[in-house]
């Protein structure tokens, strides 16, 4: 299952030669990862899958693949951790497939509801806002948080 986000990544970042290098050797690390079972070359390789969505992002791509990528490589670290922890803890038979995919879908669910709040909010802001406006709007929206006490 975590062949899908990692080529969901791989595709979104094709455009920048150096950005697709890096995503193909981080790919290759963490798949490598989760077969292995070892979440140090797992965080490897979901850190070469980052690396290649802050190349092309510096480097003027396109926002929503930006977003997708970096969704993808966070989906990618998600369900490869929870699929190590799985067979650690249950072994490595097909019941574990349903449980995989349980969390799967939960993770899914929650990361499109994420990116749809990124591209949403992109959409409309203006393209000429400095840098460290937005920094500080997304500072004061964060500290106003623990005032709505959600919950409580």
């Amino acid at each position: 299952m975590t062949l899908v986000p990692v080529v969901v990544c791989l595709v979104s970042v094709a455009g920048n030669g150096a950005g697709l290098l890096f995503a193909i050797a981080g790919a290759l690390a963490a798949l490598v990862g989760v077969e292995l079972g070892r979440r140090l070359v797992l965080g490897v390789g979901v850190a070469g899958l980052f690396a290649s969505v802050l190349i092309v992002g510096v480097a003027g791509y396109d926002p929503a693949f930006v977003a997708v990528a970096g969704i993808a490589a966070l989906l990618t670290w998600d369900i490869a951790d929870h699929a190590i922890s799985i067979a650690r803890q249950l072994g490595t038979g097909p019941d574990r497939r349903r449980l995989l995919l349980a969390h799967s879908a939960g993770s899914v669910i929650v990361a499109v509801g994420a990116l749809a709040v990124v591209l949403v909010g992109f959409s409309v802001t203006p393209r000429d806002l400095p840098l460290l406006a937005v920094v500080l709007l997304l500072a004061g929206l964060l500290a106003l948080v623990p005032a709505l006490r959600i919950g409580r």
